[in-house]
C-alpha cells in the first residue's frame, strides 16, 4: 500500500530519526546531479520510505527519481541520466 504523508507527519519521522529530511536528501543529490526541484512527495510502500522527486536538469529536461528516505540515496542508479552519475567520494560524507 502506498500512502502520501502530510507535513507534520513527515516532521515527526525526521525528528525521530526514521527518515532523513528532504533538505538532507537534496544536498546529497546536488553532489552528483544538479537541477531544480519541481515536486517532491514522501511515500511509504512495503515498509520502505521513499521520496519521489521531479527535477529539471541544467540541460532542461525533466527527470523523476525515487530516493530512499532513510539514507538519501537513489533507489536505483539505473534511473540516473548521464548528467547524474554517482562517484564514491560524493556518497561517503555523513
Amino acid at each position: 500500500m502506498t500512502n502520501e504523508l502530510q507535513h507534520d507527519e513527515v516532521q515527526r519521522l525526521v525528528t525521530s530519526g526514521s527518515i532523513r529530511s528532504l533538505d538532507y536528501s537534496l544536498t546529497l543529490l546536488a553532489q552528483y546531479c544538479e537541477g531544480e526541484l519541481i515536486d517532491a512527495s514522501l511515500y511509504q510502500e512495503d515498509d520502505k520510505w521513499r521520496y519521489d522527486l521531479q527535477l529539471k536538469l541544467k540541460k532542461g529536461h525533466v527527470i523523476h527519481l525515487s530516493i530512499d528516505a532513510t539514507n538519501g540515496m537513489p533507489e536505483s542508479t539505473d534511473q540516473l541520466p548521464s548528467e547524474c552519475q554517482i562517484n564514491e567520494t560524493a556518497t561517503r560524507r555523513r
